[in-house]
């Protein structure tokens, strides 16, 4: 049997340590800053601390009173502030002295029934919605009686003004209530009169 040589693998040898030389130096005028001063804690918050302030009720029924004299300045600036009584009653007392005056002139008793009539439901009528309005109501059987003898004076004296093409009295009458007639309508459908709030 033939031997074979044995080869040994030896280590390669460990590098030599390289020589280091002394610290650098910092460069002149550098100096290293000194770490920044620990800031100290924050005071710990109350409870309750965070949530918002409320505010007091004074305030809140000032602010409110405020608004509330904003709102009738705005509502009494509107169409809103003429009543009915502030016009039926002048009106009723024109249709009044129309009726007396075309009895005292032409000796007409349907001038003065018809006017005289007309005018003193028209006072009535006025005279009731005023005093609901002291008494901060709406008299709206008022305001039916005022639309209802507008209308009626509006048909008779429109039609005598078709038959006798006489401006006086019956055109000035028949326009005037139908004048009357489309307010009345106006107070219907806004509710009636407006009544403002309390003073405090």
């Amino acid at each position: 049997m033939t031997r074979l040589p044995l080869r040994l693998c030896a280590a390669p040898p460990a590098p030599s340590p390289q020589p280091r030389g002394p610290p650098r130096a910092h460069p002149a005028g550098r100096r290293r800053l000194p770490p920044p001063p620990s800031l100290p804690p924050f005071p710990p918050r109350a409870p309750g601390e965070n949530k918002p302030k409320e505010e007091s009720h004074a305030a809140r029924s000032g602010r409110e009173r405020e608004r509330e004299r904003e709102r009738e300045r705005e509502t009494e600036r509107g169409p809103r502030k003429m009543h009915d009584f502030c016009f039926t009653i002048p009106y009723g007392f024109a249709v009044l002295a129309g009726g007396v005056l075309g009895y005292l002139r032409r000796g007409s008793t349907a001038s003065l029934a018809g006017g005289a009539g007309a005018g003193a439901l028209l006072l009535l009528a006025g005279f009731v919605s005023l005093k609901a309005f002291e008494k901060r109501r709406n008299s709206y059987l008022a305001l039916a009686l005022e639309t209802l003898c507008a209308f009626a004076l509006t048909y008779v004296m429109g039609q005598r003004y078709l038959e006798t093409s006489k401006i006086m009295p019956a055109g000035v009458v028949a326009g005037l209530s139908a004048v009357m007639s489309a307010f009345y309508l106006f107070k219907i459908a806004t509710g009636g009169n407006h009544i403002p709030p309390k003073k405090e």
